[in-house]
């Protein structure tokens, strides 16, 4: 180790690791999604029933209420923050913007 540094560190463990197995495999999308789901054991869940429980506007933002089900255990909820655009009607955020950050119930109140 030349000097502690984590890129030191963490570079000649990646040559020992990739010298024993295949660190980036190249399987398409959905194959290398199964794999890894596989490897780690996590089962393959799909959403049903999605809900959107209420809607607000805020000023510039948009945002949604949505509920889902997995099949077993509560509904899982989400909150969908989207900027508006000018004629009211919520847009699709631009890429490269920060994301919005919702607010949790129970730690800082709930969207209006």
């Amino acid at each position: 180790m030349p000097d502690g540094s984590a890129p030191a560190v963490f570079g000649e463990l990646a040559e020992v690791v990739g010298g024993q197995w295949e660190l980036f495999p190249s399987l398409p999308g959905p194959q290398l999604r199964a794999a890894a789901r596989q490897a780690i054991g996590v089962p393959a869940l799909t959403a049903a029933d999605v809900r959107v429980e209420r809607t607000w506007t805020d000023g510039d933002l948009h945002g949604e209420e949505l509920s889902w089900t997995v099949g077993f255990g509560p509904r899982t909820r989400a909150y969908l923050l989207r900027p508006r655009d000018h004629g009211g009607r919520p847009r699709r955020a631009d890429l490269g913007q920060p994301p919005l950050r919702a607010r949790r119930p129970g730690g800082g109140g709930r969207p209006p």
